[in-house]
């Protein structure tokens, strides 16, 4: 896997739109706030392209799993309960036979 600089995806980034004259553009990158903002992104352009990212910088904090995770889990674990009981509803009276 090939290194990528974060230095040479913000020179991609700003070549892109056209912007590699705008110096306060450049440094929007390059402040250590723009850094941790642009990492994801740098990130994700490194995963699809096959490359290796540089480390993270400093005050960058990896994203924890999402917290709606247990909130899916819960309603799907009410929703098995809830179709479990109307089948089991539906499905108890249908072998009897009526008594005369």
């Amino acid at each position: 896997m090939e290194r990528f600089t974060y230095a040479r995806w913000v020179s991609n980034t700003i070549k892109s739109f056209y912007l590699e004259d705008n110096q306060e553009t450049r440094d929007k990158f390059y402040t250590n706030s723009g850094r941790v903002a642009n990492y994801p992104y740098y990130v994700q352009y490194c995963e699809d392209n096959d490359h290796e990212p540089d480390n993270p910088p400093k005050g960058y904090k990896m994203p924890k799993g999402s917290k709606l995770v247990p909130i899916g889990l819960a309603v799907g674990a009410w929703y098995t309960l809830l179709f479990w009981f109307l089948g089991s509803v539906a499905v108890s009276g249908t072998g009897r036979s009526k008594k005369s």
